[in-house]
C-alpha cells in the first residue's frame, strides 16, 4: 500500500481499458485528476467511470501470509501508479528477489532516473523494456555463500557495503 499499512483505498477505475487510467487516488497526480476529468470530456465516458474502496495489504502482512522468503525469484509490479512506493518497501524491508518486472508508467523523467539510481544501489541491473516494464536483474553478491544462484554470465557483483558492482574474481 501507498501508506505501509493494511487498510483501505479509493481506485479509480474506467471501463475504457484504451485509456489505462486506473489508478489509487491516493497517490494520483495533478495531471492524472485533470485527465481523469477531462478525457473524451463527453457524458458517456464520464458514465463509464468510477471510484470504488479495495482492501490493501502492506508489504509486511502480505509477505506473512504468503510465507514469502526474503530471497525469491520474480518480483511483478503493476500498481496502477502506488508502483514506485511498493518496490521500495519490498527492497527497503530486506527482500532480495533475482528478477524485477515493473510498470515505471507512472514515473518518468528525474523520477524514472532516479528509481533506476535506487535500484542500482540496491544491487540491480537493467536488463530490457518490454511494452511498459521494465526488467531488473539482482547482481549476484561478492563473496555470495555456495548454493546462492549465480548465473553463467556473471562477470560482476554487487558489494552491499559500498553499494557498488564489482568485477568477481575466480
Amino acid at each position: 500500500t501507498p501508506n505501509d499499512e493494511d487498510g483501505m483505498a479509493d481506485l479509480f477505475v474506467t471501463s475504457d481499458a484504451a485509456e489505462m487510467e486506473s489508478h489509487l487516488t491516493s497517490v494520483q497526480t495533478q495531471g492524472q485528476r485533470d485527465r481523469a476529468s477531462n478525457i473524451r470530456g463527453g457524458a458517456a465516458y464520464k458514465k463509464d467511470k468510477s471510484t470504488i474502496r479495495v482492501k490493501t495489504l502492506s508489504v509486511e502482512s502480505l509477505s506473512k501470509q504468503c510465507s514469502i522468503p526474503y530471497r525469491f525469484g520474480v518480483l511483478s509490479i503493476d500498481a496502477e501508479g502506488a508502483g514506485d512506493h511498493i518496490l521500495k518497501s519490498w527492497l527497503d524491508n530486506g527482500f532480495e528477489p533475482e528478477y524485477i518486472i515493473y510498470e515505471p508508467m507512472h514515473t518518468s523523467g528525474s523520477k524514472g532516473k532516479a528509481m533506476r539510481n535506487y535500484l542500482s544501489d540496491k544491487g540491480y541491473r537493467y536488463m530490457n523494456r518490454l511494452g511498459w516494464n521494465e526488467m531488473f536483474e539482482r547482481y549476484p553478491r561478492c563473496g555470495a555463500a555456495e548454493g546462492q544462484p549465480v548465473h553463467n554470465h556473471d562477470v560482476k557483483c554487487f558489494d552491499p557495503e559500498s553499494k557498488s558492482v564489482e568485477e568477481k574474481s575466480s
